[in-house]
């Protein structure tokens, strides 16, 4: 699949600019032979078994803070997810869209309420870390980090 918004926010830098390429070259489907990011190597079912399965935790952002669920799944080589969120008491979900593994992490994107936000994290132990940018209409609302437990192993 091929994301069309790196065209949109040619502001980027830095690592979201990396992470923009990574997803418009289409690199999700290659992910199963990656090494594993932050983890020296050992590519291949290692690090689908690292990201797959269901996280739990918390996010904060510049507009709002609440808490996050994502579950990460991967089968024939195809990665699939969906997120939710609970904010200020109300249930938000949404597809996980562009997930891919890169050089030290993840990335992925998801729309929620009109934002696209674009994440990008890394599995440290048995927390996945991460900054996300959040924009409407091609301008950036709000950002911010998220943190989240494994609680729960994937099938790869």
């Amino acid at each position: 699949m091929t994301s069309t918004h790196s065209r949109r926010h040619t502001t980027f830098t830095g690592a979201f600019t990396i992470a923009l390429l990574v997803l418009t070259m289409g690199c999700a489907g290659s992910a199963g032979t990656a090494d594993a990011p932050g983890e020296g190597g050992g590519g291949g079912t290692d690090v689908i078994a690292l990201y797959t399965g269901y996280w739990a935790g918390s996010f904060d952002i510049t507009i709002v803070a609440g808490d996050m669920g994502l579950t990460l799944n991967h089968d024939a080589g195809v990665w699939t997810g969906e997120m939710s969120l609970d904010v200020q008491g109300e249930a938000i979900s949404a597809a996980v869209e562009s997930f891919a593994l890169t050089d030290d992490g993840c990335t992925f994107m998801a729309f929620v309420e009109g934002a696209e936000i674009v994440y990008i994290a890394r599995v440290e132990g048995a927390s996945m870390v991460g900054v996300l940018e959040a924009y409407a209409e091609s301008e950036l609302v709000a950002d911010g980090t998220f943190t989240l437990i494994k609680k729960q192993a994937g099938r790869g």
